[in-house]
C-alpha cells in the first residue's frame, strides 16, 4: 500500500537521525553531564552579583544546566526538561505545584493541540498528498522544483508545526534523490533542496501565530509583562505579507547559491503514479480540513472575540 511505503520512508528518516545520535557514543553523553553539573556549580558557587539576589543566582544556575543538557544531549530532552521543574523546590526557588503550573498554562495546551493536528496531517496522508501535488503541478525543471518544496513547505508551515512539516517534505526528496542516484554531501541541488525544507518552514511558522509555538510563547511573554494582546488577524496582516515576500526571495537566494548540476529531476511519472495510487480524498482527510479550516476561523474570529483568542 502507498500510505504504509510513505509512513516507512518517514520512519527511515527517523531512524537514520537516532542512529546518528547512538552513534555518538557514550563519551560524549558522560562528557555533556559532567560539564552541566560543573557549570552549576560554578555558578552557584560565585559571589552573588549585586542586583540579582541568591533566588536569580540560582535561577541562572539552574537555565545554565538545563541548556547545557539540552545542547549536549547528555540527557534524554524529556528528562532534562523534567529535572527543571524538579529542581526547582529543591533549590527553593518554588514550590513543586507552583513549578508545574507555570509550565502548563495555555501555551503549554495550544502546542499540544498543534502537535496532535500536525499528526492528523501525517497519518491520514494529507500532508503526503499536498506535497505530491505540488510536486506534480511545478514540472522537472531543478530550479522550478526548489522553489515549490521551498513555497511549499512555507505554505504547510501557517499551520502545521515546522518539524513534522520537514520530515513529511524531506521523504519526497529522498525518494527523488535516490530516484536520481544523487552522492549524498556533493550534489549541489540535494544540498539545496535540503536547505529549502527547513528555511521554508521557518519563514512560513511567521505568518501566523500558529506557524510556531514560539509565536504563542513570545506573545504569551508580552502580555504578562503588560504589553498589548496582538490578535490573529493582527499578526496575519504582518505575518503574511513578510512569508509572501520572503518565501520566493529565499528560494531565489538557494537556487543561486547552490547551483543545481542537473537540468530536470527526469521523469516524475512514478510521483503522479504514487499521487494517482492515493485515490480520491478519504474521510479521514476531509476530517482533517474541516477540523483545520473551523480551527482557523475561530482563531481569526479571536479578533472581535476574546474567547477565540488563541494566547489569552
Amino acid at each position: 500500500m502507498v500510505r504504509d511505503a510513505v509512513r516507512e520512508r518517514y520512519a527511515a528518516c527517523i531512524r537514520q537521525q537516532m542512529n546518528a545520535v547512538s552513534n555518538t557514543g557514550s563519551n560524549k553523553d558522560a562528557l555533556g553531564l559532567i560539564a552541566a553539573v560543573v557549570a552549576f556549580a560554578i555558578v552557584l558557587l560565585l559571589p552573588t552579583p549585586e542586583g540579582l539576589g541568591v533566588p536569580g543566582q540560582k535561577m541562572a544556575a539552574l537555565f545554565i544546566l538545563i541548556l547545557i543538557l539540552w545542547s549536549t544531549a547528555a540527557l534524554p530532552i524529556a528528562i532534562s526538561s523534567l529535572l527543571a521543574l524538579v529542581l526547582q523546590p529543591i533549590l527553593e526557588l518554588n514550590t513543586l505545584n507552583t513549578a508545574f503550573q507555570n509550565f502548563i498554562g495555555l501555551v503549554f495546551f495550544f502546542v499540544l493541540i498543534m502537535f496532535i493536528v500536525a499528526l492528523a496531517w501525517v497519518k491520514t496522508g494529507l500532508a503526503h498528498r499536498f506535497a505530491l501535488t505540488l510536486i506534480t503541478k511545478s514540472g522537472t525543471e531543478s530550479r522550478r522544483v526548489i522553489y515549490v518544496f521551498t513555497i511549499g513547505t512555507g505554505l504547510v508551515s501557517l499551520v502545521v508545526s515546522d518539524v513534522p512539516t520537514c520530515a513529511i517534505f524531506m521523504a519526497v526528496a529522498i525518494g527523488i534523490f535516490e530516484k536520481l542516484k544523487l552522492e549524498p554531501g556533493k550534489s549541489q541541488f540535494a544540498k539545496g533542496l535540503m536547505l529549502a525544507i527547513p528555511i521554508g518552514a521557518l519563514v512560513g511558522g511567521i505568518g501566523t501565530i500558529a506557524g510556531s509555538s514560539i509565536n504563542v510563547l513570545g506573545l504569551q511573554i508580552i502580555e504578562d509583562n503588560g504589553g498589548p494582546t496582538v490578535s490573529f488577524l493582527q499578526w496575519m496582516a504582518i505575518g503574511i505579507p513578510m512569508a509572501i515576500i520572503l518565501l520566493p526571495t529565499a528560494a531565489f537566494v538557494i537556487s543561486r547559491a547552490f547551483k543545481p548540476e542537473i537540468d530536470d529531476i527526469g521523469d516524475i511519472e512514478d510521483i503522479k503514479k504514487e499521487l494517482a495510487d492515493l485515490g480520491p480524498l478519504t474521510a479521514a482527510e476531509k476530517k482533517v480540513i474541516v477540523i483545520q479550516s473551523l480551527m482557523l476561523i475561530f482563531w481569526i474570529a479571536g479578533t472581535w472575540v476574546p474567547a477565540f483568542n488563541v494566547v489569552t
